[in-house]
């Protein structure tokens, strides 16, 4: 839970601690190289959808984000088959890369076969290019889809924030 902190220099707890890299790197991807880790507090809770449609939060930071290069966000999807790759924290642990194919495509669903931990809900998810496609949602683990993970379209959270501004 994101509390709202009016009041940047309050926020210290590590509740509301956002860990975020600007850079990533991995030996056998496209990742710019990593330019370290930086911790920014969190500012204030901006919006959220409800968990069954989308399941996103956009938060305010605190701090200078001058330095930080913004992600480039996948105009297109990719075809179906590509390498797709997912980096994240799993249950706030070391940062953690995976790849795998994107399986299908549709307006509020990428599904794909990155492998995945408990807690890697929130992960990015990015082209072979390292262009942001979406945020990873969930991972069945049981049944005719065991797996397969869930990740919601850049377009599918713009869309829900046009509507709901």
């Amino acid at each position: 839970m994101v509390e709202e902190l009016a009041d940047c220099d309050r926020a210290r707890t590590a509740e509301s601690i956002a860990e975020l890299n600007a850079y990533l790197t991995w030996a056998d991807v496209p990742f710019p190289e990593r330019q370290g880790e930086s911790r920014f507090a969190v500012g204030e809770l901006l919006w959220t959808s409800p968990p069954e449609e989308i399941d996103v939060t956009i938060v305010r930071l605190c701090g200078d984000l001058a330095s930080l290069e913004p992600l480039t966000l996948s105009r297109d999807l990719p075809p179906i088959g590509e390498n797709l790759y997912l980096a994240g924290h799993p249950d706030g642990g070391s940062l953690a890369i995976s790849s795998g194919p994107l399986l299908s495509v549709g307006v509020t669903c990428l599904r794909h076969r990155c492998e995945t931990r408990p807690g890697s809900g929130g992960s990015a998810l990015f082209d072979s290019v390292f262009r942001l496609l979406g945020i990873h949602h969930q991972k069945h683990v049981t049944g005719p889809q065991e797996g397969v993970g869930e990740a919601v379209p850049m377009a599918a959270i713009r869309e829900a924030l046009r509507v709901s501004l």
